[in-house]
């Protein structure tokens, strides 16, 4: 909205220095096992451990631009959000495959079995509290102004599935490949809540995802594709809402996401180094869990869709010239919802994006070694919230390099977003949008021994 004392400027912090503050420990521990019994067959097993412990502190202001909830008559000054969130995670994930290869009446068999068992247990507790208001214009912080805290959420959530998959690669003739292939998923969850132990919930779900490709290749450097892919995400956890006295409401728990994507494209070897991919796609999404602007419900979206074209072109144009580009158009909307309409963008998603970078090394004589490089990054506009209430604004961000490189001695210098371009490349909500990097400079001096 326009604000008659001006803009807001985008240094400007309407937080509390001295409150905020975070802190992650994320501990990992895996391993990856192979053992080949002969040229055709292969047995793989990989198992990782992951643990996360978060402390979390955060004030952020509270308005909701439907109804101008937070900023205060004047058009100065904004309610404050303080939110404490510890947290802590625990992901065991273990996955064994056996793949081989096989002929059937000079039909050649690429095959892939397995199963994957995953756990994820997490704990989570939110507490908040309102602080002072503040001027936008001109911030005074005020840490003493915390109030009594509000407990909103506390409690355990687990999820333990199995997926067996099996896909077979069938090269049906010398220029023609058949995949087929299917997981089926059975994922049992438990929520425990410590506020309210009656809205503590197990469920089970299961599902059976297909997958089906076909590549033709009518000449040597063209192939056509074709997919249809099914799949299937156990979502954990209750709607949820606040009043207008902050209690919160609970509502059903989430159901599974599901999605299914067609896509069809063409690859083509325009010479022995550079590629081209063109591609198609339809994907439809049902159950993703969004959050409305004012960050007070969460909730489930009926069904999204989102439905483009994608090019992307790479290689060597001479010796030493390199070129990465791309552009994607996506349609990205709401086809099915009972509380957002129908036809509202998806949050964060351009409906137009290109990006080219290029870089050329000198290859002989006394600079050789030497190389510079520029790079273009364009979106378009792109919505912030379910809402579609505040979009923002597109962007075009230029990079650059020089880089040295000579035996086992590299030395480059990177500079992003050259002419320190404003520009805004995400949003969380209408008022927690996150600006782009500005001009930076990146040096780094290595030796390969």
């Amino acid at each position: 909205m326009d604000n008659p004392n001006g803009e807001v400027d985008r240094s400007v912090n309407l937080g509390e220095p001295s409150l905020a503050e975070g802190e992650d420990i994320i501990t990992r521990l895996g391993y990856r096992f192979e053992h080949r019994f002969n040229s055709n067959w292969r047995l793989r097993n990989e198992f990782l451990l992951s643990h996360r412990e978060s402390e979390g502190i955060g004030v952020t202001p509270i308005e909701d631009i439907r109804t101008d909830v937070g900023l205060e008559p004047g058009l100065r000054t904004v309610q404050r959000l303080l939110t404490i969130n510890p947290s802590e995670q625990t992901s065991v994930t273990l996955n064994t495959s056996l793949s081989g290869r096989f002929d059937t009446w000079n039909i050649e068999h690429q095959v892939l079995a397995g199963v994957e068992l995953l756990s994820d247990r997490s704990r989570d507790r939110i507490v908040f509290d309102v602080l002072d208001s503040i001027d936008i214009f001109e911030p005074e912080y005020s840490p003493g102004s915390r109030r009594p805290l509000t407990v909103f959420q506390d409690g355990i959530s687990e999820t333990v599935s199995v997926g067996f998959y099996l896909q077979d690669q069938i090269t049906l003739l010398e220029n023609l490949i058949l995949v087929l292939g299917g997981r089926f998923d059975i994922a049992h969850q438990t929520n425990q809540d410590f506020l309210d132990e009656g809205l503590s919930f197990e469920q089970t779900d299961q599902a059976f995802s297909p997958r089906i490709g076909l590549v033709y290749r009518p000449v040597e450097p063209i192939s056509l594709y074709a997919s249809y892919v099914q799949s299937f995400l156990p979502v954990n956890g209750r709607e949820t809402s606040q009043d207008a006295a902050g209690q919160r409401i609970v509502g059903e728990p989430f159901q599974p996401e599901r999605g299914q994507q067609y896509e069809i494209g063409i690859k083509a070897d325009i010479s022995d180094q550079i590629t081209a991919t063109l591609a198609l796609y339809n994907l439809e999404r049902t159950n993703v869990v969004a959050q409305s602007s004012d960050r007070r419900s969460q909730f489930q979206v009926g069904t999204q869709r989102s439905r483009g074209i994608e090019f992307d072109i790479a290689g060597e144009i001479l010796p030493g010239w390199q070129i990465i580009a791309g552009y994607a158009y996506t349609d990205a909307e709401v086809v099915e919802d009972d509380r957002i309409e129908v036809g509202n963008r998806l949050p964060n998603v351009p409906a137009h994006s290109a990006n080219l970078w290029t870089s050329y090394e000198i290859q002989s004589g006394v600079l050789q070694g030497l190389g510079f490089g520029i790079g273009f990054f364009f979106q378009s506009d792109r919505e912030v919230a379910p809402e579609n209430l505040f979009r923002l604004p597109s962007f075009l961000r230029t990079d650059a390099a020089i880089f040295y490189r000579r035996d086992q001695l590299q030395v480059s210098l990177n500079v992003q977003n050259l002419f320190d371009v404003e520009y805004y490349p995400a949003g969380r909500d209408y008022v927690r949008v996150i600006p782009g990097q500005p001009f930076t400079v990146i040096g780094k001096i290595s030796w390969e021994f």
